[in-house]
Parts: C-alpha cells; sequence; structure tokens
C-alpha cells in the first residue's frame, strides 16, 4: 500500500463545521483509494440548526434512536448513522 498521508478540509464557518471532510489518501497495490472520506462525527444535540444555509449538507451521528431514512433524528441512543439538513430538520440517510 502507498500512504500519501492526509489531508483535512475544515472550516470555521457555520457552513463548514457541519460537514467536516476528512479524506485519507491511502491507496492500495492497483492505485484505487483503500478508504473513502469520513465525516465529523456529532451528537444529534450537537448538531448545528438546521437551515435553508446548510440544506444538502451530510454529518455523522452517534447517538441517534432508532434512526428511520427521511425521518427527523432523535438523540439518546446508540445508533451511529449519517444525518442529512433538509434545511428544516436533520433526517437519517
Amino acid at each position: 500500500m502507498i500512504n500519501l498521508g492526509q489531508i483535512n478540509f475544515d472550516d470555521a464557518s457555520t457552513v463548514g463545521q457541519a460537514l467536516v471532510l476528512r479524506t485519507t489518501s491511502t491507496l492500495n497495490a492497483i492505485g484505487t483509494p483503500a478508504i473513502g472520506p469520513a465525516f465529523k462525527v456529532f451528537t444529534v444535540a450537537t448538531l448545528p440548526a438546521a437551515a435553508t444555509a446548510l440544506k444538502g449538507v451530510v454529518a455523522a451521528v452517534s447517538d441517534a434512536t432508532s434512526p428511520a431514512i427521511g425521518v427527523a433524528l432523535t438523540s439518546g441512543g446508540a445508533v451511529f448513522c449519517l444525518a442529512l439538513c433538509t434545511g428544516a430538520a436533520w433526517v437519517a440517510v
């Protein structure tokens, strides 16, 4: 394997904090990515407030309770899932 290091895209703005995409550029023997992007992990309570400016942003949460695709997330559980901001709420994807 060839390890090309880690590239972090961090933005101090409110929108940038909603998704901090970390791409680890590790390639396997044939030059394809060995692992994909990694999302900043939030608890449901620490996700930024849903807003039009965040519509389409994806983040990861670590404490969802019974997430269902397209349904607003609730905290207090132990389920890890991805969250999508619809502009009005954060829903499971």
